[in-house]
């Protein structure tokens, strides 16, 4: 209902404000109004993905796959090391702030900036290089 660059711009957005709530959130209660956000978060994968392959050829789809799950792997191993990383400085004894939701601000920002550049490069369809002769 929403199609795919409302759904993505919706599922970012929601993330983004979901681990803002989880970082600034004072109680447990709080934190759990983060959920509802978060939740929606949901949308912004199958959008992407349906935005993504809508954007290459047919006989480029592996390797979009490929690629796509190449960067998820990257990710999954680098996104624990970096946020708790992140979560050590901000509560452990050198820390230069007193912020233990410092993990999921940064998590929000990343989240926005990739809102922003999704914004920018959604609007635009690629078009596939004429075959030669």
């Amino acid at each position: 209902a929403l199609g795919e660059r409302r759904a993505l711009a919706v599922g970012f957005l929601s993330g983004a404000i979901g681990m803002a709530v989880y970082g600034l959130a004072p109680t447990g209660a709080i934190f759990i109004v983060g959920i509802v956000f978060t939740a929606f978060y949901g949308l912004a994968n199958p959008a992407l993905q349906s935005l993504m392959t809508s954007r290459v050829d047919a006989t480029e789809q592996g390797q979009l796959q490929g690629a796509q799950g190449s960067l998820t792997g990257i990710a999954s191993m680098t996104a624990p090391i970096f946020f708790t990383q992140l979560f050590a400085l901000s509560v452990g004894r050198f820390a230069t702030w007193a912020l233990p939701g410092l993990a999921f601000l940064a998590a929000a920002l990343f989240l926005l900036v990739a809102l922003a550049v999704s914004a920018g490069g959604a609007g635009s369809r690629a078009q596939s290089p004429e075959p030669e002769a």
